[in-house]
C-alpha cells in the first residue's frame, strides 16, 4: 500500500484545505479528534469540520515539538492510530 491510498477521507480534506502535507495532516486530524472536538468526527458539520482544521493546525505549529515527539515517540507504523500524549513535567505527586 502506498501513501497516496492509505490517506483516508478527512487527512484529504484537511491536505486541501490547508495545503499541508500527508503527514501534518494525519497530526492535525487527531488533533481535531482529541484536543478540538473531544469526539469523533462524523458528528461535525463541514463548517465545523473547516473551523476545526484551522484550529487544529494552529495548534500544531504553535507546539508542533510537543506534538511531533508525542506522534514519535510511540514508533507506531500507522500515524492514525497514535494517541497524543500530555508532557510529563517531571512533577511526581
Amino acid at each position: 500500500m502506498n501513501a497516496e491510498t492509505d490517506i483516508g477521507p478527512y487527512e484529504r480534506d484537511i491536505i486541501a484545505q490547508l495545503g499541508c502535507s500527508p503527514q501534518d495532516a494525519t497530526m492535525v486530524e487527531d488533533i481535531m479528534r482529541h484536543f478540538v472536538f473531544h469526539s469523533t468526527l462524523d458528528r461535525q458539520s463541514r463548517t465545523e469540520l473547516d473551523c476545526g482544521a484551522r484550529e487544529a493546525w494552529a495548534m500544531l505549529e504553535a507546539d508542533r515539538e510537543m506534538f511531533e515527539e508525542c506522534y514519535t515517540a510511540a514508533n507506531v507504523p500507522e500515524p492514525r492510530r497514535l494517541k497524543p500524549v500530555a508532557r510529563h513535567s517531571g512533577a511526581v505527586g
